[in-house]
């Protein structure tokens, strides 16, 4: 049995964080070690249903893709950092220069991304950065010291290149603007999250809308008749999330 649904973006991101927080990677590191979360729109959903607190979303990153003539907004709330939970214990206001150094096999970083290459396994990350930016910090280490990488990322963000050769063409000289990071390793979806959390077999079948559903993702569903009840339920309860302005 299958259907298929719509998912806005920011109802996407409600779903990948409820996917990543349910996950047996984060569940190992939050009972055994530490988790980094990095500043991102969707790693702030990730937030908020790891510590059941709501926070200014819009806030919680340190670069946005806003249209043109638009400006970020300001907030009226204490600043921000990145996320550290230290055996459960969370701390709102961590910077991942001071804090990269402390992690090791075993724990986990989350860091969001700008494209994806669903099929082959690969998120493209942008730089503005002229040291690589956090991207570049959690891969020394993931690489380095065992730590895991995981990339929650919406599949609105799917782009029709290669993110290898996208990669390479951002970085000529003669290019004026961000590069690339690809990024190879834990690439958690729409599709993860809800085999995680229901077990279903998720399938990305079409992308777009209008009346707020600018970026939406229509994704068909498969498996048993218990496996649909509870996907259904589940996105009942996710379709009410408000857009991120």
């Amino acid at each position: 049995m299958s259907f298929a649904v719509a998912l806005t973006v920011a109802q996407s991101k409600r779903l990948i964080a409820k996917g990543v927080v349910a996950s047996p990677e984060f569940r190992r590191a939050l009972a055994q070690g530490k988790i980094l979360i990095i500043k991102g729109t969707t790693n702030a959903y990730v937030v908020e249903e790891a510590t059941g607190e709501s926070i200014d979303k819009g806030t919680f990153a340190r670069g946005l893709t806003l249209p043109h003539g638009a400006h970020r907004r300001k907030s009226d709330g204490p600043a921000l950092g990145d996320v550290l939970i230290d055996h459960g214990q969370v701390n709102l206001h961590s910077d991942i220069d001071d804090v990269i150094d402390s992690l090791g096999s075993g724990d986990l970083i989350l860091k969001g991304a700008n494209a994806l290459n669903y099929s082959k396994g690969v998120a493209g990350i942008l730089i503005g950065n002229p040291i690589s930016g956090t991207i570049g910090q959690a891969l020394r280490r993931a690489v380095g010291s065992h730590v895991s990488l995981m990339v929650p990322v919406g599949l609105e963000k799917e782009i029709g290149g290669d993110i290898l050769e996208v990669s390479g063409f951002l970085m000529r000289p003669e290019h004026q603007g961000e590069a690339m990071m690809p990024v190879w390793s834990g690439i958690f979806t729409e599709i993860e999250a809800l085999a995680v959390l229901c077990g279903v077999q998720a399938r990305h079948i079409a992308s777009g809308g209008i009346g707020g559903a600018e970026g939406a993702v229509w994704l068909a569903l498969d498996g048993s008749e218990e496996q649909l009840a509870a996907a259904r339920a589940l996105l009942a309860g996710i379709y009410a999330e408000p857009g991120l302005g």
